[in-house]
């Protein structure tokens, strides 16, 4: 996971202007990219996914789509907890759960 999130940052304009968009401090991002930060919560890999364009789902098990713009009408919104879950399964990554980060997206709506 480490991978891919450095490269969604490499991608954005700066650490510190992504860190900013996030909420969080450039050192937070530098941690992420280094995987010093061993629980990335899920607002904020959400965020991160928002904030570069990658797909969510990408960046925290590496499942494509890669990019959000690659997603089509049906996988936008449509994962629900119980098919990601049976999908994936409950494994945690970073100390975020797939069934978390589905519970944050479909709140944040």
């Amino acid at each position: 996971m480490r991978l891919r999130i450095k490269e969604a940052v490499d991608s954005y304009v700066s650490m510190a202007a992504l860190a900013r968009q996030i909420g969080v401090s450039k050192s937070t991002v530098s941690q992420w990219v280094h995987g010093q930060i061993k629980n990335l919560q899920a607002d904020h890999l959400y965020k991160l996914a928002q904030v570069t364009g990658y797909s969510a789902r990408w960046l925290l098990e590496g499942i494509e789509p890669k990019m959000q713009s690659e997603l089509t009408g049906s996988q936008v919104g449509s994962s629900t907890t119980e098919q990601v879950s049976q999908e994936i399964g409950e494994r945690k990554v970073c100390d975020v759960s797939v069934a978390e980060l589905v519970k944050y997206i479909q709140a944040a709506g």
